[in-house]
């Protein structure tokens, strides 16, 4: 599979592996639109390769991704513009996270730093997760004034379990690498050095296997874990577009900019 020009991450096919490697280091890997549809193009892109089995997700640099883009102007019409527009807007992080979680291949996600909002969420569609030591996951939406949107809430939640899953998302904290071990979220944590060594074990092991029968069954636990991800989420869009357009949101990303507590009202 030869190369594709994208600007905003990086796809390499080597024999039975794609490796996807986020290639935007100087702002921690941040998801802007045009990385998003980048992800989903090169999703569908291996999707259609029978030959490969199993994709690597990687970010450059000290973080695997910090997140959605703030900066990017077409993301910000959640909070101008249009309701159209800003609806349309959301639904860009909505088919970048159903194309990896689709994706025929098994998908490995390796996290070295931070995996905040939305990059926490693309760790969290990957089948499976090798972190190193310095890896933390973040989702800091409700202190910023928003609700989780992309369909991820549902997903975080059969992951998870509904206890962990709130203490994530609400109270918005971050969470160490070696406590997700122990909860299964992540299949093991080493020492950031050995990172990239043991995510091609754990690929070395999966091309073991059959891809016939690995493919069908990943497919039918993602359907009995996943089932009703849609139809709760379904709304979330919308809930992003009216989470955005609060003062609430206006007074968290004030505080953000100004490095302080934020006063909420519930307005």
């Amino acid at each position: 599979m030869p190369g594709y020009g994208y600007e905003n991450i990086e796809l390499v096919v080597e024999g039975k592996v794609a490796r996807i490697t986020l290639a935007r280091p100087a702002v921690g890997n941040a998801l802007s639109a045009a990385l998003m549809e980048e992800m989903a193009d090169a999703a569908a892109r291996i999707d259609a390769e029978a030959g490969v089995w199993a994709v690597l997700i990687t970010g450059k640099g000290k973080h695997f991704s910090t997140g959605a883009d703030l900066r990017d102007g077409r993301l910000l019409y959640r909070t101008h513009g249009p309701l159209v527009a800003g609806r349309q807007a959301v639904r860009v992080g909505h088919r970048m996270i159903e194309a990896i979680l689709n994706l025929r291949a098994i998908t490995v996600a390796a996290v070295r730093g931070m995996a905040v909002g939305g990059g926490a969420g693309l760790a969290c569609v990957c089948d499976f997760r090798i972190a190193g030591s310095s890896a933390q996951i973040l989702v800091p939406e409700v202190e910023r004034g928003m609700n989780l949107s992309w369909g991820l809430l549902p997903i975080f939640t059969a992951q998870l379990g509904p206890s962990l899953a709130k203490e994530i998302v609400i109270l918005c904290q971050p969470v160490s690498a070696a406590r997700l071990l122990g909860c299964g979220f992540f299949y093991k944590v080493v020492a950031d050095d050995d990172l990239e060594g043991e995510a091609e074990k754990l690929l070395a092991l999966i091309l073991e296997r059959p891809p016939v029968p690995a493919q069908m069954v990943k497919a039918s636990i993602n359907a009995s874990a996943f089932a009703l991800a849609r139809a709760l989420a379904h709304m979330d869009a919308d809930q992003s577009v009216l989470t955005h357009r609060t003062e609430d949101f206006a007074e968290a990303m004030a505080a953000f900019r100004e490095k302080r507590k934020p006063l909420f009202k519930g307005d």
